[in-house]
């Protein structure tokens, strides 16, 4: 469970983004925050974002480079979900699972096609005493390789050449469908999805594959995670104190790569043991995911590139001090008071405009001018609602029997609003009797025929007659 009293570094979660970026195997951060290619000879910087937009990316860290940038923060949820480096982020995360889960099947499937072989004693033209057993697998390679499929068929009795060739292409063509982890807002967790296990149209629409092949595909991606398909004991709440999206992301993924984890270690491929995923690194950060967004949730990463020198704003909300942020050139402040120029159009009045956190002011705005209000009263309505509201009682300090509408605040006025009239549930209410306990003013236990107020909005009770509120206190 992670720990939001710890107290953490800002080069700490630089460290915890840089781990999770590198998990990819194609990228890492070099000591300035930017993210490059480790598969470039020149170990050239990646850019992100639009084609017309794009930048170089950085990650989250103490002093940003004085550049135009994409800083990769996750942390900072709400404001810049769908921002460039939000969506790189995560896109990253489940490229890094598909492609150690299509290696894992992929070799797999080469040890399936190697005990075909050797347990086929007429292809290799000797007799079957003379043939060596083939080489015992693992328990869990043995295990997915006997999962059934068709009846009595397994998955080995399935897999052939042309497969491999299927499934390459498939992973090639759907990388981001192979499997998902997705997010649910309303619930605050992650669930696993597979496109191939779960979407009907998805299934159909693919038609460079047979069908033995997609059955096999079926059903060796639940047997690896040693699940019944429906990926229901992978799902996972949110971190407490931590952001949302992005701790339950990583703990669905962490539980994942345990079982991936425990099927790569057994393969014989000589790749297998650089795509074993550090677990005790992975959790080291889980345990420490609300301590991290404490620190960086602040760093909002802006949807435009033309803020010098980073793209980024730091905001606030009031009371709340971030522990420790990263440290921004700031931006060259302006001074003095709020432009406002020009006569307002007929019927407006003039206000300043808002002032920014740079210290730049924004255009003045201009409001309805109503003038004085303090002494308002509505004209007494004429036609079908005037004759609705005939007989409704004066409201008291109204002169001559009007009635203002509900919630009306005079404008500038010293003292409280005009008393405004309880409207009941279905306007004003009829009193009636009730027997049983009363509302009497001084004994409100007093038993006998009793007037009960109707009941106003809220189930307000309304007292004898017709009743008044206080007016709304006056805008300052």
């Amino acid at each position: 469970m992670s720990d939001n009293t710890i107290s953490v570094k800002t080069s700490e979660v630089t460290d915890a983004l840089s781990f999770f970026i590198r998990l990819s195997l194609m990228l890492d951060v070099d000591s300035a925050g930017y993210i490059f290619s480790t598969t470039d000879k020149d170990l050239k910087r990646i850019s992100i974002g639009p084609k017309d937009s794009e930048k170089p990316a950085v990650v989250y860290m103490e002093n940003l480079p004085k550049a135009d940038v994409y800083v990769v923060n996750p942390f900072a949820e709400g404001l810049s979900d769908r921002s460039p480096p939000m969506v790189f982020f995560y896109k990253l995360q489940r490229a890094s699972l598909t492609m150690r889960l299509s290696m894992a099947i992929d070799a797999i499937l080469a040890l399936a096609l190697e005990q075909q072989t050797l347990t086929a004693p007429a292809k290799t033209g000797k007799k079957e005493k003379d043939v060596p057993p083939p080489p015992r697998l693992p328990v869990r390679i043995g295990q997915i390789l006997g999962t059934k499929i068709d009846g009595d068929k397994t998955i080995l009795d399935q897999v052939d050449e042309e497969m491999v060739k299927e499934f390459r292409k498939f992973f090639d063509q759907h990388p981001d469908r192979v499997i998902e982890p997705v997010y649910k807002p309303t619930l605050q967790r992650t669930e696993v999805h597979v496109a191939i296990i779960h979407e009907q149209g998805f299934i159909a629409a693919i038609h460079n594959m047979r069908k033995k092949s997609v059955a096999v595909l079926q059903a060796i991606i639940p047997a690896i995670f040693e699940d019944d398909g429906t990926f229901e004991q992978y799902t996972s709440k949110r971190i407490e104190h931590a952001a949302s999206k992005l701790s339950s992301w990583l703990v669905t993924i962490y539980r994942l790569y345990q079982k991936l984890n425990e099927v790569i270690d057994c393969l014989p491929d000589p790749t297998a043991p650089d795509h074993l995923v550090n677990l005790d690194v992975y959790q080291h950060h889980l345990d420490r995911m609300a301590a991290y967004t404490n620190n960086a949730k602040w760093m909002i990463p802006a949807s435009s590139g033309s803020t010098p020198p980073t793209s980024l704003t730091q905001p606030r909300m009031p009371g709340q001090i971030p522990g420790a942020v990263p440290q921004l050139t700031p931006m060259p402040p302006t001074s003095g008071a709020a432009p406002v120029t020009g006569d307002p159009p007929p019927g407006y009045k003039k206000l300043p405009g808002i002032r920014h956190a740079d210290g730049s002011w924004g255009p003045p705005q201009y409001i309805v001018d109503y003038g004085d209000q303090s002494s308002h009263v509505m004209t007494p309505m004429t036609g079908v609602m005037g004759s609705m509201m005939q007989g409704m009682p004066p409201v008291g300090g109204m002169s001559g029997g009007t009635i203002p509408m509900p919630g009306m605040v005079p404008v500038g006025s010293p003292v409280w609003g005009q008393p405004q009239p309880m409207m009941g549930g279905y306007g004003y209410q009829p009193i009636q009797p009730m027997m049983g306990m009363g509302s009497h003013p001084i004994n409100p236990m007093q038993v006998g025929m009793q007037p009960v107020g109707g009941l106003g909005f809220g189930g307000m009770p309304m007292s004898t007659g017709y009743t008044t509120m206080p007016g709304m206190p006056p805008l300052r």
